[in-house]
């Protein structure tokens, strides 16, 4: 909480600044992670979903989905987005003891979110 300047979580809901301030402070570390991985895989996806997947899965598991991707795609020509599920669901499930928080499944999420930034425009 250094960061905000609220000493509860309690405090910090209730304090739109400090809010704001941690959202522009995720907002910079996403976007360094999507710098990451675009450095090592190829991939023609918008930041904002990548930032938007980094938020949702956390970096570790985001890496994991996206070289899942791209070694099936490497592998077969088309990315299997079954088996990066799976994997994802793996990792999580054995840090957390559950699978993926709201159960959604990682494509039906991307697509809900591309679809909701398409209406935006």
């Amino acid at each position: 909480m250094e960061l905000t300047g609220v000493r509860s979580q309690d405090e910090y809901l209730k304090n739109p600044e400090a809010q704001e301030k941690y959202q522009k402070h995720l907002g910079f570390q996403y976007k360094e992670a999507v710098n990451r991985y675009r450095s090592k895989y190829d991939l023609n996806v918008p930041d904002e979903t990548l930032m938007m997947l980094t938020h949702f899965l956390g970096e570790g598991n985001t890496n994991l989905y996206l070289r899942t991707l791209d070694s099936t795609k490497k592998s077969t020509g088309t990315p299997d987005y079954n088996k990066a599920q799976e994997v994802v669901n793996d990792s999580i499930r054995k840090l957390t003891g559950r699978n993926i928080p709201k159960n959604i499944p990682i494509k039906d999420y991307i697509i809900n979110f591309t679809n909701k930034l398409k209406e935006q425009e």
